[in-house]
């Protein structure tokens, strides 16, 4: 089983990362991010996810104009199924709109981020796969100075 994942977006020195000096960007407001994106092979057999580190507050992704997913919450990751949509040349699209007040944190003692702020991976694995979506650490029950004990949930992903 071969699974393989690439940097789209790095935080630094990335063409799409629009982060500006606090006192020229407004606190609250959309970033519009657009990268072509070049696959050398799609390959059938194979599932393809775009990963995002983070993005604050809400995200919505297009691949060749057509939506791809959205997610709410700016400091948590999240995976977007991108299988049906790719193509050997891409065009990705992501908006990001850190304004909202229905996502918390609404106000705090500490920068708020805004925009793409993590990376930003294109993730290739087999049609046979653990679930990109919902594998977690779920407890951490027992753990000493030489050995720990952790509890992972996951589900498998195979096609039917």
């Amino acid at each position: 089983m071969r699974s393989s994942a690439t940097t789209l977006v790095r935080t630094q020195n990335s063409a799409l990362h629009s982060a500006r000096h606090p006192s020229v960007a407004p606190r609250f407001s959309y970033g519009l991010y657009r990268r072509t994106l070049v696959v050398p092979e799609v390959e059938h057999g194979r599932r393809y996810y775009l990963k995002f580190d983070a993005a604050s507050k809400a995200a919505e992704v297009r691949l060749n104009g057509q939506p791809v997913g959205n997610h709410a919450g700016g400091y948590t990751a999240f995976t977007l199924d991108i299988t049906d949509h790719i193509q050997r040349e891409n065009q990705l699209e992501v908006t990001v709109d850190n304004g909202r007040k229905d996502i918390t944190p609404i106000s705090a003692d500490f920068t708020f981020w805004r925009g793409i702020y993590r990376d930003v991976w294109l993730v290739s694995v087999p049609d046979c796969h653990f679930n990109m979506a919902n594998a977690m650490l779920s407890a951490t029950p027992r753990a000493a100075s030489r050995w720990s004990c952790a509890q992972w949930r996951a589900g498998l992903s195979c096609p039917a």
